[in-house]
């Protein structure tokens, strides 16, 4: 009852705070470990996974937003003329690429991805991460963090398999929004561990004077998350016939 009571308070006390215009946090993306073994299937692709993961930190991913709405995406003005196979499979490693806008009023998400030349739309409830708050605190940058826990299950080449959630949020910044389409706590998720991957903050500009547009995304095929997964899985499985 102790961290509930905390969590309550600090919330409380950062009422003042709320985030009224839109504002923009950087994130990079890492991994814990050099390979993921989800990914190691075939020996022959091996070499080009490892360079794929030497390119995962060139990427920075950007999360706009405002007390209502959010708005999360790979910032393409750093991407570099890199065509190779290995730099294609760094901006998919772990997630990341797509788009993913969060609606806090209306209490739902949506998440553009493409699976070749298909382009979909997910829908899914805001309040589909079942978090777990513990009692554990630290600093990120100047924020005092607490840290949630959920999991994950999801469609890779080996077929489902589940991944332990970590989130570092802050309730100094109560919006519920976070990198690549989780939230739902109270306060903006900073750090964000997914299995051994890990979205980190780079650096916020909170209240920016710069204009920002939130916009959900309109194109592609409309779907629900049980039915894209359904469509990934089957897209995993003619990969490992091939």
């Amino acid at each position: 009852m102790k961290h509930i009571f905390f969590s309550l308070l600090l919330i409380i006390i950062s009422i003042n705070n709320v985030v009224s215009q839109n504002s923009k946090i950087i994130y990079k993306k890492k991994f814990l470990q050099s390979k993921d073994t989800t990914y190691k299937v075939k020996n022959k692709i091996s070499s080009i996974l490892e360079n794929a993961y030497k390119k995962v930190d060139e990427f920075e991913y950007i999360l706009i937003f405002n007390n209502d709405e959010s708005f999360f995406k790979i910032d393409e003005s750093l991407e570099i003329d890199d065509n190779s196979t290995s730099y294609r499979i760094a901006k998919e490693l772990g997630g990341g690429n797509g788009v993913s806008y969060m609606n806090n009023k209306e209490k739902k998400i949506i998440q553009q991805r493409e699976i070749g030349s298909d382009v979909f739309l997910i829908d899914s409830k805001f309040n589909k991460f079942k978090w777990k708050l513990t009692d554990e605190k630290r600093i990120i940058g100047k924020y005092l963090c607490l840290k949630a826990t959920t999991s994950v299950t999801m469609e890779t080449i080996k077929g489902s398999i589940t991944k332990k959630v970590v989130a570092w949020f802050s309730p100094k910044i109560p919006v519920p929004f976070g990198p690549d389409g989780y939230g739902g706590l109270p306060g903006l998720i900073l750090e964000l561990q997914v299995g051994n991957m890990i979205f980190h903050v780079q650096r916020a500009e909170l209240n920016s004077k710069e204009q920002f547009q939130i916009l959900s995304p309109k194109k592609g095929i409309k779907v629900s998350k049980k039915e894209y997964d359904n469509i990934e899985k089957n897209g995993f499985n003619k990969f490992k016939k091939n």
